[in-house]
Order: structure tokens, then sequence, then C-alpha cells
């Protein structure tokens, strides 16, 4: 599964980080982020100077906020955190024939989407 920015997520949802909802697309990638940072599936790539304690109430504050103490505003952040899936993620993807471009392409696999389901159900969303 590829790394990922912010800025790439979710790209065709309320016409995108460019798009006349804005604001609706980046509050729908910040809690996309954080539910899927929440229950195992995505975790933040490392970087110089990443915090040793990352969870999700850090990254929605970067995603908010920027990250004054090292200089970096929020369209920053957007443009420099990277997210990648997890093992819990990629195995149940490989489990499935699913980690390749080409399953895309494919028919929708509903044992995948019953393990997303169950993965969300897992934690609390606030």
């Amino acid at each position: 599964m590829d790394d990922f920015t912010p800025i790439s997520a979710l790209s065709d949802y309320a016409g995108g980080p460019f798009g006349d909802n804005s604001i609706k697309w980046r509050h729908a990638v910040v809690e996309f982020l954080c539910v899927n940072l929440a229950c195992g599936l995505l975790k933040l790539n490392d970087y110089p100077g990443k915090p040793l304690i990352v969870d999700v109430k850090l990254v929605e504050d970067y995603l908010t906020n920027g990250d004054v103490s090292r200089g970096f505003d929020v369209d920053d952040i957007w443009n420099i955190l990277y997210f990648v899936g997890t093992e819990k993620l990629t195995d149940n993807l490989a489990r499935r024939n699913l980690l390749s471009w080409d399953a895309i392409d494919m028919e929708e696999n509903s044992d995948f989407i019953d393990f997303i389901k169950r993965s969300y159900a897992a934690i609390e969303i606030s």
C-alpha cells in the first residue's frame, strides 16, 4: 500500500482540496485519518523529529493547528505528513488478494468490507 499525504486523501469528496467545499473535505479527511489511526489500520510514517508517541489527538491537532513547535503551519502539515497502512491492514488486504492496483477493478469484496466494519465498530468515535 502506497503512503499518502492528507492533501491527497479523498480527493474526489466534496470537490477535494481545491473545490468549492474544501472545508467539508478537510473535516472528512481529518475524520477518515483519525478513525483509521484509532482502529489500527493506518499509521503515521516516520519522519525526522517525529514524536515518540503519536496518537489520534496529536495527529488531529497537527491537522487542525499545524505543528507550531517545529514551525509548520496547517498547510505545511497537510503536505508533509505521510500515512501508510499498518500490518493489520496490509495483511488483511494480502489475504484477500487486494494488495495491488488491479484490485481497484475487482468486484466489491464483502469479506474485506466486513473486516473494515468490525475494525470501525471496535473503537469509540467521538
